[in-house]
């Protein structure tokens, strides 16, 4: 499954705190243009901030060539074409209170289903210009590999099922290394 910043979305899915996996892959638009076009802390500290130093021409260069990892940067940066995305409406998937969540959901049922499928459309855009990029920069099948496992991050919810996890785990180090 592609998305932009999935942790946030696998948070929300009740995959995530079930025993057995699922098999699912997720791969994450945002961890690709961090590795091949984000800012580090620093930069985006600069990137906010309106300079006036000597070196801005530096600082207006370097933009040119990042942007923030938020899907709406994003979709700006590497399909400056597109219109413009508003993701404010998210927040209600964010802050609604459990008893206000289904009536906010069931009054703005049409706007939150527009917002989600904008939102898919967004991050396939995002995906096809950024997926060759990086595929360019880390040539190795190994790279995106490692990237997939990143991605499949599991929480563990009790004492036995994280002892179970590293017993595994160091079973995996220890035939990699006699390979």
């Amino acid at each position: 499954m592609i998305g932009h910043n999935v942790s946030f979305d696998r948070s929300k899915i009740s995959e995530e705190y079930n025993e057995i996996e699922s098999g699912n892959i997720f791969l994450d638009t945002m961890s690709l243009h961090i590795s091949t076009h984000g800012m580090t802390t620093d930069q985006r500290v600069q990137y906010k901030m309106k300079s006036e130093s000597k070196y801005q021409f530096l600082v207006d260069k370097w933009k040119r060539h990042s942007s923030l990892n938020n899907l709406a940067d994003c979709l700006n940066f590497y399909c400056p074409q597109e219109p413009s995305i508003d993701k404010s409406i998210r927040n209600v998937f964010v802050t609604a209170k459990k008893d206000e969540f289904q009536k906010k959901i069931v009054d703005d049922l049409d706007t939150l289903i527009a917002y989600c499928a904008g939102d898919v459309e967004a991050t396939a855009k995002v995906f096809s210009k950024v997926f060759p990029l990086y595929c360019d920069q880390y040539e190795s099948p190994i790279s995106f590999y490692g990237s997939l496992v990143m991605g499949k991050t599991k929480l563990f919810v009790n004492e036995e099922l994280f002892h179970d996890y590293v017993d595994r785990l160091d079973l995996k180090s220890i035939f990699i290394v006699i390979m």
